[in-house]
């Protein structure tokens, strides 16, 4: 049965970014007020980075509360043009400035250290504390990956692994969580726009064995789908 997701369309990729701006603004506010450490899991790619790149102009301050970290990453280095959190760091030093409120994959490791820390800084900081993750941004590609998750062997890792190392169709390395963490996270919002996403978006929403992405959130309970009408004309 496939699975629901709640799914909002925008009639412009402007009108998404905006979006998921305004959501993460309204998520770091009622983390802010709660004085509770919490936990947001951020996303590469094209979409949310122009969120970033919104609210990094605006200067918001620091969250002491929060964490802020990577669904995953390519195995580049750390000031690459390619390295997700690079791409995205005027946003996250803005509202986590503290090197302790970011839990970033050590790109400069070997592939199996770099999977294997970034398991262990997720476990001490966020799983074994249980500090609450109410919001996740995911993407997909139009392969129907999400995350660093490509292949039915990506979806393979047990329970109490939490990242891993894959062969990206790329010809790179990537490190990324597992399907095993989704559930982790509260809600989690897929975004994205253009029309190379249309078959992808069809097969999340409407034919789930035929997606990565599908069967990487598939214990998951509160997911989202945000796109712009290009995007959406398969659906």
């Amino acid at each position: 049965m496939p699975q629901t997701f709640n799914v909002r369309v925008f009639s412009k990729p402007e009108e998404v970014y905006q979006a998921v701006a305004q959501l993460l603004r309204e998520e770091m506010a009622l983390i802010e007020k709660s004085g509770i450490p919490q936990a947001i899991m951020l996303t590469g790619g094209s979409t949310p980075i122009e969120a970033y790149r919104m609210l990094a102009k605006e200067e918001i301050g620091p969250v002491n509360n929060l964490t802020l970290f990577m669904s995953d990453e390519r195995l580049v280095p750390m000031d690459s043009d390619q390295n997700n959190h690079n791409n995205a760091s005027a946003f996250i030093d803005s509202v986590c400035p503290n090197p302790d409120q970011q839990i970033r994959v050590q790109t400069d490791l070997d592939r199996k250290t770099a999977a294997q820390k970034f398991h262990a800084d997720l476990d001490m900081k966020i799983v074994e504390p249980k500090m609450p993750i109410p919001l996740g941004l995911m993407g997909l590609g139009a392969d129907g990956h999400t995350a660093g998750v490509f292949t039915n062997e990506n979806l393979s890792s047990p329970e109490g692994q939490w990242a891993l190392d894959v062969d990206r169709p790329d010809q790179r390395i990537g490190i990324s969580v597992t399907k095993a963490f989704f559930p982790k996270v509260d809600r989690l919002v897929f975004q994205t726009t253009g029309s190379s996403k249309e078959e992808a978006i069809y097969n999340l929403l409407h034919n789930p064995e035929h997606s990565t992405a599908a069967k990487a959130v598939s214990n998951c309970n509160h997911l989202e789908l945000w796109m712009d009408e290009t995007a959406a004309k398969k659906i």
